[in-house]
């Protein structure tokens, strides 16, 4: 009986710090990697998409892929449920988080459809999908393109 006592409290314990590192409710689509949820500007971890100005080639032509990949954001959670679990914060402003909708993790489903990539550290999950886009050729894997983060970074020193 002590021993039952026990794990009950430690889950409860896990359970009350996990309610802490998570934020759901209702939810926008700020660009390809943001969310805004329950009033949080929330970054996806592990995966980065291109900035709503980037751009890139499929074939001769100039393709607005920083647009495509925030409607396709916005086509994947529309309907669902929306809850983030954070994974680490950067300069304390950002909550950066693994976000489900419903189930599923909403940055492996924009790997999958292409308009996301994965980044460092990521899980091989991201990584594998990535691949799997790739040779697909879904998203921005159907031409060209620019990394988002050497995009930002390149635009970033122009300016």
């Amino acid at each position: 009986m002590l021993c039952l006592i026990g794990l009950t409290f430690v889950s409860y314990g896990a359970l009350e710090t996990a309610a802490a590192e998570e934020v759901g409710g209702a939810t926008t689509v700020i660009d390809g990697r943001t969310l805004n949820v329950a009033g949080r500007t929330v970054r996806l971890w592990g995966m980065d998409a291109p900035d709503l100005d980037q751009t890139c080639i499929w074939g001769q032509k100039e393709i607005p892929c920083g647009r495509l990949a925030h409607g396709a954001m916005k086509d994947l959670i529309i309907g669902t449920s929306i809850r983030c679990q954070r994974k680490s914060t950067e300069s304390g402003a950002e909550f950066i988080a693994v976000c489900f909708g419903d189930s599923y993790d909403i940055g492996v489903n924009m790997i999958h459809t292409g308009w996301a990539v994965a980044e460092a550290p990521t899980s091989n999950v991201y990584r594998e999908t990535e691949k799997k886009a790739r040779s697909g050729k879904r998203g921005l894997w159907r031409g060209e393109f620019e990394r988002p983060a050497q995009w930002r970074q390149r635009n970033k020193a122009s300016n």
